[in-house]
């Protein structure tokens, strides 16, 4: 579940307002496919089975129901405080040195340890894991130049793992340690890791549709509004929604069919 939900709520009603565009008509065909794929989604996500068998995917596609798998449920569907716009505009590192600096020989690794910082919480509100991690992920892809190039840059499976085992580990150290090995008779050790983040994976990649579908009807609103800032909303939406329907093929390949967009 999650605040979410209500807030696109508000930017489909921003977007459908009435207003002095040339393309109001196949707007509203657009943000009608865009409602539809909502109410799709949100019956699929929200306040559904935490089983790990979701509905959808083809059979050999599901991931197994053991503990490791439940486990990345629950964790993942748990309602948390979200930053939900964590993009490299929003993320602060620590500067550089400029070149020929020596006047500190720990400069690098003082740089390494320092701790990175977010800003812009305008969009921050309480909502599952998977839907702040699944709209980080989607932000490694090119969108503030409008130009993402999904199967290359959403992150691999490997570099996922990589982050999804420093966010467990960050965010619930009983939880890692569980993961990391529990003893089963004859005294030998489980490593859950595997299923958990098999399934943490599926959970991030189908909530990463909430990403895609959420910022292309805010950018919808966005273009109603006439914000005054010079940036093509139209574009945003219509590569959020190529990316909306990319992600709905590889999450729910049986239901993937029928779902088009034209907004530019």
């Amino acid at each position: 579940s999650g605040e979410i939900w209500e807030r696109v709520e508000g930017w489909f009603d921003m977007a459908a307002a009435p207003g002095n565009n040339s393309r109001d008509e196949e707007d509203a065909e657009d943000l009608e496919e865009m409602r539809r794929e909502w109410s799709w989604l949100e019956s699929e996500l929200r306040g559904g089975t935490l089983h790990p068998k979701t509905s959808g995917s083809d059979e050999e596609d599901n991931v197994g129901s053991s503990v490791g798998s439940h486990m990345a449920v629950m964790f993942f569907r748990q309602v948390v405080f979200t930053h939900m716009d964590c993009q490299s505009l929003n993320i602060l590192t620590p500067a550089a040195p400029e070149e020929g600096d020596t006047t500190n020989e720990n400069n690098e690794k003082e740089k390494e340890e320092a701790p990175i910082k977010l800003i812009d919480f305008e969009y921050a509100s309480y909502n599952a894991r998977a839907t702040d991690v699944g709209n980080t992920f989607c932000e490694h892809c090119d969108m503030n130049n409008l130009v993402p190039k999904y199967e290359d840059q959403y992150p691999k499976p490997d570099a996922q793992d990589f982050f999804l085992r420093r966010y467990v580990k960050a965010a619930d150290r009983s939880l890692a340690r569980r993961l990391d090995g529990e003893a089963v008779e004859g005294g030998e050790k489980e490593d859950m890791w595997k299923d958990f983040l098999s399934t943490a994976r599926r959970e991030v990649g189908r909530h990463a549709l909430i990403s895609h579908l959420g910022w292309a009807v805010w950018a919808m609103a966005q273009k109603r509004r006439g914000c005054g800032i010079e940036f093509d909303y139209g574009k945003y939406a219509q590569i959020r929604m190529e990316g909306y329907r990319l992600f709905k093929g590889w999450f729910w390949p049986k239901t993937s069919k029928g779902c088009g967009f034209s907004a530019k």
